[in-house]
């Protein structure tokens, strides 16, 4: 439950940012009507640095299955460049996302047995600290607020461009389709990261927290 907790909290935090940025004296302003043709050109680094986060979470994932990880297969910094979430992270977690790529790697591979304190491992798809901290959840809940949520907080601001509107929608896992995964029907482009826990947590009924952050951005008409 402290996971979902905490993208809960996280996509609140969305929310009281745009409530912020939109009252009386700092009025977010942005052209009448947002026009989202250029949605994909606009939020390409934040489609980059997902694609990034989706190598690495795909990586642990082998973890989750039993395989051995190794440092090679969850570097997080590639000699072109091409994977560069180093540079996006908020500094102050760099450390505990070493400490915890290090645990997937020095736990992988093995059995976890709840109560034996010798080490981690695999228990029904989940990849366990000794302690029985689930390490992909740990890192992927937490590089939500360290580079998707910190990226969206360095953006907001009044006066803010469409281009960098876009950007936070981005970041935040949705489009300006707002296709809420919840709806039961399939979409091309479903909701990820934030926005994906927080639709599959709403009911649908116009209450929930996922249509209160599509409500916040209603005022520029999302096309």
């Amino acid at each position: 439950m402290q996971f979902k907790t905490r993208v809960i909290l996280m996509a609140l935090a969305v929310v009281t940012l745009f409530s912020s940025c939109q009252d009386e004296n700092s009025p977010l302003i942005v052209e009448n009507i947002y026009d989202s043709t250029d949605f994909q050109k606009n939020s390409e680094p934040a489609h980059s640095a997902i694609s990034s986060y989706n190598t690495l979470m795909n990586a642990l994932e082998k973890g989750r299955s039993g395989s051995v990880l190794t440092s090679q297969m969850l570097e997080l910094q590639k000699n072109d460049g091409s994977f560069y979430l180093p540079s996006r992270i908020i500094g102050g977690f760099q450390p505990v996302l070493n400490k915890y790529i290090q645990y997937a790697i020095d736990n992988s591979g093995k059995t976890f047995i709840p109560g034996n304190l010798q080490n981690g491992g695999v228990l029904d798809g989940y990849l366990f600290t000794e302690n029985g901290v689930e390490i992909s959840s740990m890192i992927g809940k937490g590089l939500y607020g360290a580079i998707f949520y910190y990226q969206s907080a360095k953006i907001l601001r009044p006066g803010m461009t469409k281009a960098e509107l876009d950007m936070v929608l981005a970041y935040y896992g949705s489009s300006p389709a707002f296709p809420n995964c919840n709806t039961n029907i399939r979409v091309p482009n479903p909701d990820i990261l934030a926005a994906g826990n927080v639709c599959k947590r709403d009911k649908n009924d116009g209450n929930g927290l996922y249509t209160a952050i599509k409500m916040n951005f209603s005022p520029f008409k999302l096309l």
